[in-house]
């Protein structure tokens, strides 16, 4: 038997192929028109970060979760101890990081580390050093010890400035002037600042 399709519906079946790409358009231009803030805001928020580790050592690790205990979990699991033989939980061996929220633990750097108060190895000498005992320079982490004069002025002025006079004081001004600039930015430091640490030496000396 043979159909017979009229004009009217051969046109017709073509204009409701066309309307389904149409339709399928419409459907996802809400999302095409989304700004990305909206995007964002609509992305599952992630959980809170927390620091976890054996309280005194350097072991800690950034931990997102939920609770502290689960935090404390996952340490302990990514430490590689069996189920049996983890220490007993305890406050101490956790700590709320707020300023480490909305990232991933990858996305923590050595700098959130001192920022939040804790401690990290320096960027320099390798050597563990706690937040008292660090400075930020220029997103590293560097113990006072190893920070230039130049630096140690710019982290803290009077500090700074004791350091360079007793520098003075132990290599003698040319001695002193020589050893920055060899080994340091003595333009960093500045003629006034020199002039100022020359003159302080001079009167510790008297």
């Amino acid at each position: 038997m043979t159909m017979r399709m009229s004009r009217r519906s051969f046109l017709g079946s073509f204009v409701g192929l066309a309307a389904l790409p149409l339709a399928a358009a419409v459907r996802a231009a809400p999302l095409a028109s989304a700004s990305a803030a909206d995007i964002i805001a609509s992305a599952p928020s992630l959980p809170p970060m927390w620091a976890a580790g054996t309280p005194g050592e350097f072991n800690w690790q950034p931990i997102s979760a939920d609770t502290a205990e689960e935090a404390f979990a996952k340490w302990c699991d990514q430490a590689g101890l069996p189920v049996d033989e983890w220490p007993p939980f305890s406050n101490e061996s956790v700590r709320r990081m707020p300023l480490w929220d909305g990232r991933t633990p990858d996305e923590v750097r050595p700098a959130d580390w001192i920022e939040g108060g804790l401690g990290h190895g320096c960027q320099r000498c390798d050597c563990e050093v706690m937040a008292d005992s660090a400075t930020i320079v220029e997103g590293e982490v560097i113990c006072h010890e190893c920070m230039t004069y130049g630096e140690k002025l710019g982290d803290n002025e009077d500090l700074g400035m004791d350091s360079l006079v007793e520098l003075i004081c132990d290599k003698g001004e040319e001695g002193a002037q020589a050893y920055l600039i060899q080994h340091e930015d003595f333009e960093l430091i500045g003629i006034d600042r020199w002039s100022m640490a020359v003159s302080e030496a001079a009167r510790w000396a008297a």
